[in-house]
């Protein structure tokens, strides 16, 4: 027996029915599998990167201690800073320079920061004494940098030589965690997707003796601080870090707004996901050693 026109008529509405929602289940799990997918990306890069910048940041003014014939008492082979930063970076003139330089011109030794930039990512310095136990050496027994490259050896300080190790870690402009060691190579990639950096620095007030506090009592950004000859830098004893990680693909339908490290709403022009992940550090290093 045949079917009337009305009863095929029904039974083609039923199919697209069920065929469109066939296909919107379909587009909704493709969806939400992108996201899921990039929201465990941005996870993995915000943990590698806040890893390893926390290790760095940990390490920051360490020095062996030795004896100070004179007076007997126990005394730092590195007692320059420990940590020293720029708001929006280093400026064009000092880039190429390190705190940390053997070079007997003195005016290889001062870092300037771009303030009149007005916009940008944070630039972190840390400067710690690196040994083969904080460091992984390289085929020369050499301890080494952020990049695997053997440290310059400081030969100068009557009661011992040490190697210095200075990394200098910015966001570039493809958008990927950077540093820079102070073997005098060029800057290299460390973990992608990393969209902005700001960082606060715990600042102490010191004792009434004049030694370091070990309790931070403000954060002040980078200029707050101080340049490098005249701030605060010797009174830092904690790092609060935060960075936006972004998805490496689009993924929204459309471009949606995102809270960045001062907590405010953010509008973006691309369709990818956003999100700001934060640490804090504290310097023992610098607590410990007054």
């Amino acid at each position: 027996m045949g079917l009337t026109l009305v009863e095929l008529m029904v039974s083609m509405v039923i199919g697209l029915a069920v065929i469109g929602a066939g296909l919107a289940m379909y587009s909704t799990s493709g969806f939400a599998g992108k996201g899921s997918s990039a929201l465990s990306q941005m996870s993995e890069d915000a943990s590698l990167a806040l890893s390893l910048m926390r290790n760095h940041i940990a390490m920051a003014g360490y020095s062996r201690m030795v004896l100070e014939p004179t007076s007997n008492a126990m005394v730092k082979l590195y007692t320059g800073h420990p940590v020293f930063g720029c708001r929006f970076g280093v400026d064009s003139i000092t880039k190429d320079n390190f705190l940390s330089s053997t070079d007997p011109d003195a005016t290889k030794h001062q870092i300037a920061c771009d303030n009149a930039a007005g916009t940008g990512n944070d630039t972190l310095i840390v400067l710690y004494e690196a040994d083969q136990d904080n460091t992984v050496a390289n085929t020369a027994t050499t301890p080494t940098d952020c990049l695997g490259n053997g440290v310059p050896l400081v030969t100068t300080n009557p009661l011992g030589n040490y190697n210095i190790a200075e990394n200098r870690f910015f966001i570039s402009a493809d958008n990927a965690l950077s540093c820079r060691g102070n073997d005098g190579a060029v800057s290299q990639p460390l973990v992608d997707n990393v969209a902005q950096m700001q960082i606060w620095y715990g600042v102490a007030t010191p004792s009434p003796t004049g030694t370091r506090g070990t309790v931070a009592t403000r954060y002040l950004r980078a200029n707050q601080v101080g340049d490098m000859n005249n701030g605060n830098w010797d009174q830092v004893v904690s790092i609060r870090l935060c960075l936006v990680i972004q998805s490496r693909d689009p993924v929204l339908d459309t471009p949606a707004p995102y809270f960045n490290c001062n907590g405010v709403s953010t509008p973006t022009t691309d369709r990818r996901l956003y999100r700001a992940f934060t640490t804090t550090v504290v310097l023992n290093n610098r607590i410990f050693q007054n």
